[in-house]
C-alpha cells in the first residue's frame, strides 16, 4: 500500500468519531417528555448515518483540503468533512422513502423510516441536512471562505444537484433510458456531491481553492458520477438499487461506460486518494441491461 493509500484508515477512524460525537449531544429541555422525543429523533439521525457507510465524500474532502495545504485531521477539515457524509446521509433517507424508492435495507440494515416510522425518517433527512449546513458555518473557517463552502454545498444539494438527479430518476421509471441520459442523472444525483467535496476540502487549505482545483472540480461530476455507481456494483457485485416495490423497472440502454481519465483526475484533485484510481473500473460493452 502505498503512503497515500495508508492514510485512508487513519482518516476515517477520527471522521467516525467525530460523526459519532456531533450525532450524540446532551440534550436539554424542560420536561422528560419533550427529552424522550428528542433522544429517538437523534436516535434515528445516528441510525441513518453510522451504519457502515464508505465515508467516500467525506475522505476525498479531507484529501482536497491536505492537497491545499491543510491539516486534514484538523477540527475544521473533520467538521467538514462531517458536513458532506451529514447531507449525503439525509439523501439516503429520503431516497428510501415510500414516495422515492420504498427500499426496506440499507447496507444490510432496515432503512430509517422502516427501523422508526416514515414521519420521524423525514424528520431525520431535513435534520441532517441543516446539521450539515450549520457544521459548514461553524468550522472555524474564515467567513470569506465559508460563504463559497455553503454555496457550493447548497447547488450541490438542490435542482442543480441531488434533487435534480432523483427528479431524472423517477420521471424515467418504465423508461428506455439512453447512456447520456443516464450519465446525466448520475452527474446531478453523485458527481454534484463529489465536486463539492473537492471545492470544500480546497477551500479549507491555505491556498484557496486554485484555477487548476475549481476545472478539475467542475470534471468529476461528468466522470466520477458514472463511474462511482459503476464502481460500487463491481464491488458489491449486486445492483446499485432495488426497485423491485415500483410498477415498472427501467430499461437502460448503454454502449459503454464513457471513457474518461477517471484516474489522472482523481489523483490530481487529491493525491491521498490516488491509490483507490487502481481499482477504478475499465470500460466494457454492456449492451442492453434491465434495472431490477
Amino acid at each position: 500500500m502505498t503512503q497515500e493509500g495508508g492514510l485512508l484508515p487513519q482518516w476515517r477512524a477520527p471522521l467516525e468519531s467525530r460523526l459519532l460525537l456531533l450525532l450524540s449531544p446532551e440534550i436539554s429541555t424542560r420536561c422528560e417528555a419533550s427529552k424522550l422525543h428528542l433522544s429517538r429523533l437523534w436516535a434515528a439521525m445516528r441510525h441513518g448515518v453510522l451504519n457502515g457507510g464508505k465515508r467516500v465524500r467525506g475522505l476525498l474532502l479531507m484529501g482536497a483540503a491536505r492537497a491545499t495545504g491543510a491539516d486534514p485531521l484538523s477540527q475544521t477539515s473533520l467538521d467538514l468533512a462531517c458536513a458532506l457524509e451529514c447531507v449525503h446521509a439525509f439523501s439516503l433517507v429520503h431516497d428510501d422513502l415510500p414516495c422515492m424508492d420504498d427500499d426496506a435495507l440499507r447496507r444490510g440494515q432496515p432503512t430509517v423510516h422502516v427501523a422508526f416510522d416514515e414521519a420521524t425518517a423525514l424528520l431525520v433527512g431535513d435534520a441532517l441536512q441543516t446539521l450539515g449546513f450549520e457544521l459548514v458555518t461553524s468550522c472555524g473557517a474564515p467567513p470569506e471562505r465559508c460563504l463559497p463552502m455553503v454555496r457550493s454545498l447548497a447547488q450541490a444539494t438542490g435542482a442543480t444537484g441531488m434533487a435534480g438527479g432523483q427528479a431524472v430518476d423517477i420521471g424515467v421509471v418504465g423508461q428506455t433510458m439512453t447512456q447520456a441520459e443516464l450519465e446525466d442523472m448520475h452527474r446531478l444525483k453523485t458527481g454534484a456531491l463529489i465536486r463539492a467535496a473537492v471545492q470544500i476540502g480546497a477551500l479549507a487549505g491555505p491556498h484557496g481553492l486554485t484555477r487548476r482545483h475549481l476545472a478539475l472540480s467542475h470534471a468529476l461530476p461528468s466522470c466520477s458520477g458514472w463511474h462511482f455507481r459503476w464502481l460500487m456494483t463491481s464491488w458489491t457485485r449486486s445492483p446499485i438499487r432495488r426497485r423491485s416495490e415500483r410498477p415498472q423497472a427501467r430499461t437502460v440502454r448503454m454502449a459503454s461506460p464513457p471513457s474518461y481519465p477517471c484516474s489522472a483526475l482523481w489523483r490530481a484533485a487529491t493525491m491521498p486518494l490516488s491509490c483507490t484510481c487502481r481499482r477504478w473500473p475499465r470500460s466494457r460493452p454492456l449492451g442492453r441491461r434491465r434495472i431490477p
